[in-house]
């Protein structure tokens, strides 16, 4: 990972079970990418077939190597550093695919590839495969550059520019562009998945702050509602060892659109977890005059403009009595509703304990 302080520098960490330390005697360790360049690291990959790690920069790209040396009766982690290029880079670390045995990344001089070579004296080498839409390359600005992002599926590398709502495919099977898809919003993430039933999901988000999502059998899926739910970690009021009264229940949510669900979960006395309490809490609607249902038919004007959500930064403070008897608590915000959101800004409750011993005779071992 890159030191967020120092962002030329990159940290390692140990092997497991050590793999969230990165001190040196816990077989970590750090390495500078040429800190006198004046670039930060913009991405960091894995080079498949020679367990090297790729580290991007603006204007350069290195490989890392583990090495390992010998201090006395310890040996420690002896990074070394191989620049692969010092005049190409990754604007991007969005736009960073691990192609095959390859990686492709794009930057302010074009799409590139790294890739290994074992039969050619084993040498990481780096080549151009944007060469033939030059001409469009050259017509990007800095913010191209630095929101675009990339998806590789179906052996198609698919980079977006959000800004343009444009998308360069480059098809590997076939070695050639597909052309520029032209859409009716921007691109700004995309990620592939795997859900429980084996099926490759393909998922984007948008400039509209919407987020599709699409599959093999699926061309598309707008519309279709996606579950929100938020789960808040367990409360024991500060002491776990005890029984409370928990009194009341407060809640503040704010841009309510559609219907929410607040639950409220606890683990009662005898230790088993059941919701105690359950309200719904309804947003702002939409508002609008009914017509032809858009402005213009043709040139003619017919109707207005579809109002927006009147929710602005309303809050909905809630609250409850509850005077129930319970060792932990949990809040759970769903919304299931096709197009609605919420912000949950805060959650509190109010009790009393019960003092040592009030746990069941059940748990006591």
């Amino acid at each position: 990972m890159v030191d967020a302080a120092y962002p030329t520098r990159l940290l390692i960490s140990g092997r497991y079970p050590n793999q969230a330390r990165f001190n040196w005697a816990d077989g970590g360790g750090y390495v500078y990418i040429d800190p006198d360049s004046g670039q930060d690291i913009t991405g960091i990959s894995i080079q498949q077939g020679s367990d090297k790690i790729i580290v991007f920069k603006g204007f350069s790209c290195y490989a890392i190597s583990l090495n390992t040396a010998q201090l006395g009766n310890f040996v420690v982690l002896d990074p070394t550093v191989q620049p692969i290029s010092t005049s190409i880079g990754c604007s991007n670390p969005d736009t960073i695919q691990i192609v095959e045995n390859d990686i492709f990344y794009f930057g302010r001089k074009g799409l590139y590839v790294v890739g290994y070579e074992p039969n050619f004296l084993s040498i990481i080498r780096t080549n151009e495969i944007s060469a033939r839409i030059r001409p469009y390359i050259l017509q990007l600005n800095d913010s191209d550059f630095t929101s675009c992002c990339s998806m590789y599926v179906n052996n198609k590398y698919l980079l977006s520019f959000p800004d343009r709502q444009e998308m360069v495919v480059y098809d590997r099977e076939r070695g050639c562009f597909a052309g520029i898809w032209k859409l009716p919003f921007g691109v700004t993430k995309m990620r592939k998945y795997v859900d429980g039933s084996g099926t490759e999901k393909w998922v984007i988000g948008t400039t509209t702050n919407q987020v599709y999502t699409f599959e093999t059998s699926v061309n598309s899926d707008n519309g279709t509602t996606i579950t929100k739910t938020i789960r808040t970690n367990k409360d024991a009021l500060g002491v776990w060892n005890e029984l409370k009264i928990f009194k009341l229940f407060f809640c503040l949510l704010r841009n309510i659109t559609g219907t929410v669900t607040v639950s409220l979960l606890m683990e009662d006395r005898s230790g088993a977890t059941t919701t105690i309490k359950t309200f719904n809490i309804v947003g702002a609607a939409v508002s609008g005059k009914a017509g032809w249902g858009a402005n213009m038919w043709g040139a003619k004007q017919w109707g207005e403009t579809q109002g927006g959500v009147v929710s602005g930064t309303d809050e909905f403070p809630r609250f409850s009595q509850l005077y129930k008897q319970g060792r932990l608590m949990q809040i759970e915000v769903t919304s299931n509703v096709a197009n609605s959101q919420f912000e949950l800004l805060n959650i509190k409750f109010t009790g009393t304990r019960q003092g040592d011993n009030s746990l069941s005779s059940s748990l006591r071992v």
